[in-house]
């Protein structure tokens, strides 16, 4: 009742088919009511976690974002007797990411005209993560191209090669951060001067750092 601001009087008669609740998905299309988790969990016999909808508060006239999970309790003979609905206000969470989505999409525009990339590596998880303008630069297809570690190296001379890997090593083993220029020939043999920087973080429980930086063409 607080999380939609209103009394028992008031929610007296409505139900989750109420078209005042104006319920929607994440991504704003609205949500149909055989799909919500109560149904789902009363159809398939089975709880339903993590559902994220958007419900409209009328007296507000604004939306609330919960976090709902239904667990059907079942008798002896498999059949449902009631469920456990609960809820959880995630409404400062979407409106955090929201403004994070808006920020990148700034980070992407501002990218395109300095013609500065963003790259990530996270030396536990082994991953590497681009921007759109580092796929730019090496000319590679977000589509079909996965980054790796050190999977570029075959773009570059063996020296500039020793001296990026080097850098890198330093910069997960000890935190020591990098600035290094490099001569890339891209596949359609265009060659290309790029300056790589990086930063570095610790990361928590572990010996190894975080790395972050960015490709400048």
């Amino acid at each position: 009742l607080e999380l939609l601001d209103l009394t028992e009087n008031q929610i007296m008669g409505k139900s989750a088919y109420d078209p005042d609740w104006n319920i929607v998905k994440s991504n704003g299309s609205n949500f149909p009511s055989d799909e919500l988790p109560v149904p789902v969990a009363i159809k398939e016999k089975r709880p339903v976690t993590s559902v994220i909808m958007g419900v409209h508060r009328p007296k507000l006239k604004d939306r609330v974002w919960l976090q709902v999970d239904a667990n059907p309790q079942l008798n002896e003979d498999g059949e449902v007797l009631e469920v456990i609905c609960t809820f959880v206000d995630i409404t400062e969470r979407i409106a955090a990411q929201e403004e994070r989505n808006e920020s990148l999409i700034n980070l992407k525009l501002a990218e395109q005209i300095a013609e500065i990339g963003y790259w990530s590596y996270d030396p536990i998880k082994d991953e590497q993560i681009w921007s759109d303008q580092v796929y730019r630069i090496f000319e590679e297809k977000q589509d079909s191209y996965i980054p790796v570690y050190g999977g570029q190296f075959s773009k570059i001379s063996s020296d500039d090669a020793k001296r990026l890997e080097k850098a890198r090593q330093q910069a997960i083993h000890h935190g020591t951060p990098y600035q290094i220029e490099i001569l890339v020939t891209l596949e359609s043999q265009r060659q290309k001067w790029v300056q790589a920087i990086c930063r570095t973080s610790p990361i928590e429980g572990s010996d190894l750092y975080f790395s972050r930086g960015t490709i400048h063409d």
